[in-house]
């Protein structure tokens, strides 16, 4: 907590709650309380004597603080050298080459290009083995979510916040997140670990690319055949 609450408690007075008479910790315990159960904010307020309004701030402004904090607690990779790692990474899971990150429950137009998703019905041996490689590639990053949704109950549900307030939450939850990984602490328990059928349910269902199929073919006849 100190490694947070320090800048929280020296950057607080930047904004505009000056006159509220709340300590610091209190805001932080309770925006923490209310990432942790995912309460509602009245209930989340109630439980500390904060008014809903008041909370509503609070978790807006402390997760800023936070969600600052995402350069120094949460790694992306930004040079050729880190990608090929991470690529590495990825390949040892099942074999998957090309990957150095993922994406997972975050709805998103069509990019242009191309997605590796799942091929569904396929029709050889080598559609068979690039499915169970997309799946058990794409498993480790569904376990991970299931993990930081347990510790985050939070993001279990749908914020009914503003979505530039949703975004702070989540950052600032990645952050919380990573620090508890710096700290060993223990993981959350979560049986929200998908097996093969499962994965099927989540396919590409936009609109047909063929230059994308053109792409994803020559992929999967290259290295799964």
């Amino acid at each position: 907590m100190p490694l947070v609450f320090n800048d929280i408690e020296a950057e607080f007075n930047d904004y505009s709650m000056r006159g509220l008479p709340i300590p610091s910790l209190l805001k932080l315990l309770a925006v923490l309380r209310y990432y942790g159960t995912g309460n509602f904010q009245i209930v989340t307020g109630d439980l500390v004597g904060i008014s809903q309004p008041t909370i509503s701030r609070c978790i807006k402004y402390i997760s800023k603080i936070i969600a600052s904090k995402l350069p120094t607690f949460v790694k992306f990779p930004a040079t050729l050298e880190e990608k090929i790692h991470n690529q590495v990474l990825f390949s040892n899971i099942a074999g998957f080459v090309g990957v150095d990150g993922t994406v997972t429950h975050i709805p998103i137009l069509n990019p242009g290009g191309y997605l590796f998703t799942p091929v569904r019905n396929p029709q050889n041996r080598a559609e068979e083995r690039y499915n169970k490689a997309h799946i058990a590639t794409r498993n480790t990053a569904e376990r991970l979510n299931g993990i930081i949704k347990r510790r985050f109950s939070c993001l279990s549900r749908k914020l009914a916040t503003k979505l530039s307030t949703t975004l702070l939450i989540i950052s600032a939850c990645s952050v919380l997140h990573n620090i508890a990984i710096f700290r060993h602490e223990n993981l959350p328990h979560t049986d929200e670990i998908l097996n093969n059928n499962q994965m099927f349910h989540q396919e590409y269902n936009g609109p047909p690319n063929l230059y994308g199929n053109i792409v994803g073919s020559e992929f999967i006849n290259m290295h799964f055949s």
